[in-house]
């Protein structure tokens, strides 16, 4: 099974006082901690990643 590999970024943003959460050079959205960031981060790849298998199976392929 191979996986596609993502480019993830986390970066404080003073202006809003959060840190902005970047896949693939796109911003996904803020987290108020670091740890919040990075663990948001893997679950949206992880849910990324199953979803062409959920898909597949769900219509049959």
């Amino acid at each position: 099974m191979h996986y596609q590999s993502y480019r993830t970024a986390i970066r404080y943003d003073a202006n809003v006082g959060e840190y902005a959460m970047y896949l693939d050079d796109e911003l996904v959205g803020f987290a108020r901690t670091r740890l919040e960031a990075e663990r948001t981060l893997h679950e949206l790849i992880h849910e990324l990643q199953l979803w062409p298998r959920a898909h597949a199976a769900y219509v049959g392929g």
